[in-house]
């Protein structure tokens, strides 16, 4: 889309977010808020990192029964 959001949900797996990774952090504002959802615990870290590498710093994180969400915030 053209248009930037504030906020972003995203409740998808791992390589569905790395490979749309650089074209959500576009369209969220600066300080806007992603969250991603429906992840495997064990793929935190990959998540975290590559979010990192586009500009989200991580808020906070909440794990269940093996699942994660992680919400981030746009920094740049």
């Amino acid at each position: 889309p053209e248009e930037k959001f504030d906020t972003i949900l995203a409740n998808i797996n791992r390589n569905v977010l790395l490979d749309y990774m650089e074209g959500l952090v576009k369209v969220v504002n600066e300080n806007g808020l992603v969250l991603f959802s429906g992840l495997l615990a064990a793929d935190a870290d990959v998540i975290t990192t590559a979010a990192a590498m586009h500009g989200l710093e991580l808020m906070k994180k909440e794990e269940r029964s093996g699942w994660v969400s992680l919400l981030f915030v746009k920094q740049r």
